[in-house]
């Protein structure tokens, strides 16, 4: 389903009389994320402005000691928070490289979704409108695939 780790603003909870585990808002930390939602949506907060706000008023990651953009991007594009799962979205690959064993997670853009039986914390219009505003700021990122040095008198290829 998702693993052992519940995502920030929840916690793993046993369900009753079935097998498995199902999601619970944290107490402490579901708000947390709904100002995330809120200040990216209805405010027009930057993500790097969210990340310092929260490292400002000493609210901490569960991992880390401080948020980071990545933190607060993978937050605002995880639809757990609207009571959904998320299957396949990492899945585990295996190689063999110089004769070890290489297990990576690659993203996977043809997830699929499904209704979750947890509580969401973010509702649906909110979600919609940071997906929106995502959207328009794609980075514009160029490749050339062509190495730079300023200090060389000719480029590479």
């Amino acid at each position: 389903m998702f693993g052992n780790i519940p995502p920030f603003g929840y916690d793993r909870v046993k369900l009753s009389n079935m097998k498995g585990y199902t999601l619970k808002p944290n107490k402490d930390e579901a708000p947390i994320v709904k100002e995330i939602f809120r200040l990216y949506a209805f405010e027009n907060t930057t993500i790097s402005s969210i990340a310092k706000q929260l490292n400002n008023m000493n609210f901490k990651p569960r991992i880390s000691d401080k948020w980071s953009i990545s933190s607060i991007k993978d937050i605002l594009s995880n639809p757990t928070y609207t009571g959904k799962l998320v299957w396949n979205r990492r899945k585990q690959k295996k190689k063999t490289k110089n004769g070890h064993l290489v297990i990576s997670r690659p993203r996977n853009n043809n997830f699929l979704i499904y209704e979750g039986l947890h509580e969401s914390i973010i509702d649906s219009k909110t979600w919609n409108l940071v997906q929106e505003k995502r959207k328009q700021n794609i980075p514009k990122i160029k490749h050339n695939n062509i190495i730079q040095n300023p200090l060389a008198r000719f480029n590479l290829l």
